[in-house]
């Protein structure tokens, strides 16, 4: 009897054991009863029955997706290769997280693929020349039309940018090519602006010399005439 009673205690307390779910500050979650949403999990202790009940999570905090460095197509025909990173959130709200677990099987995978998409969407439609100058504002479209694709999942994009841009080799030598012209204009400038100002310079101290010989003279006859007067007087 009582070791009947044992057994049925320890398989109570098993199975309560097996039910115990946590759900962290950074998560959110649904139960599912049966294949059916049932209820939604906010931080702190839950209990499940187990095979019968299955607890699903989404992170709503910060994350960030690294892509590339993958080759993209300008407008005027460069291939250049591109890295971008996406910071998302999913809202911490069950309408968003809903959408996370049910709209999507992969909703990471799904915003990785929508983000390469975008990226060739802003990029494609670009002159290579627009591309590495206004990178500021093409990170500010890519943010936008992620915004738009990825809404759907309760993804909110708190970022995109594109943080580097690898040109083909035969681009980069023009470019150094003509970043070293212009750095030795510059500098040649710079070196016959340096031999005005010293130029200028000597003048002024030939003025100053010539100006203080001068007055030294004035001083000189000034006093010698004032001796002058002194031994005739």
């Amino acid at each position: 009897m009582y070791f009947l009673l044992f057994l049925f205690l320890a398989a109570a307390a098993a199975v309560f054991i097996k039910g115990i779910r946590i759900v962290r500050p950074t998560q959110r979650g649904y139960i599912e009863t049966l294949g059916k949403t049932a209820r939604y999990a906010e931080p702190g202790f839950h209990w499940i029955i187990p095979m019968i009940q299955s607890m699903y999570l989404v992170m709503v905090s910060e994350q960030t997706v690294f892509l590339g460095p993958m080759l993209v197509t300008t407008e005027d025909n460069v291939t250049v290769g591109v890295s971008a990173q996406v910071t998302f959130q999913v809202k911490a709200e069950p309408d968003s997280v809903s959408a996370a677990l049910y709209h999507a099987e992969d909703y990471i995978e799904q915003l990785l693929n929508v983000s390469k998409e975008a990226i060739r969407d802003c990029i494609g439609a670009r002159p290579l020349e627009r591309v590495i100058s206004r990178k500021e504002r093409l990170s500010k479209e890519l943010s936008g039309l992620l915004q738009e694709k990825a809404g759907r999942w309760g993804v909110s994009i708190l970022d995109a940018d594109v943080s580097d841009l690898d040109l083909p080799r035969e681009l980069r030598e023009i470019i150094h090519r003509a970043a070293s012209a212009e750095f030795l204009r510059k500098a040649a400038d710079g070196a016959s602006l340096a031999v005005q100002i010293k130029a200028t310079g000597e003048k002024a101290a030939e003025i100053i010399r010539a100006e203080g010989m001068m007055q030294a003279k004035i001083l000189a006859a000034e006093g010698e005439a004032e001796a002058q007067r002194i031994l005739k007087g």
